[in-house]
């Protein structure tokens, strides 16, 4: 993927002043904006600093709610399986409920 990421900077560089990448996988990616912005490309989209603090959800969150921006409402960062089980049995949370686990944790997970 990444080989592929190079190769369309490669192509754009060649071809285009400006990059629009629509939605999905490349539009939501903070290194591949950086990169077109370090290549004097013009970005369009949210600046990569914004991709990258939305890309993570505590952040996100937290920068919400410092805002006052209405957040769905949620247990806040659970870091373990014992807590995620608390939550649910205090009834704070009702079945069936969504875990969304944010890349800082994943990639913890997979480098460890």
């Amino acid at each position: 993927m990444i080989q592929r990421c190079i190769a369309l900077i490669d192509y754009t560089m060649k071809r285009f002043d400006q990059k629009y990448t629509g939605y999905g996988f490349l539009s939501e990616s903070a290194p591949f904006a950086q990169s077109l912005v370090n290549s004097n490309i013009t970005w369009v989209g949210p600046p990569p600093d914004v991709l990258h603090l939305f890309g993570n959800k505590i952040q996100a969150r937290a920068l919400a709610n410092q805002n006052n921006v209405p957040v769905v409402r949620g247990s806040g960062n659970l870091s373990s399986g014992e807590d995620c089980l608390s939550v649910l049995e205090g009834g704070d949370v009702r079945l069936p409920a969504i875990m969304k686990v944010p890349l800082p944790y994943l990639l913890r997970l997979h480098c460890c």
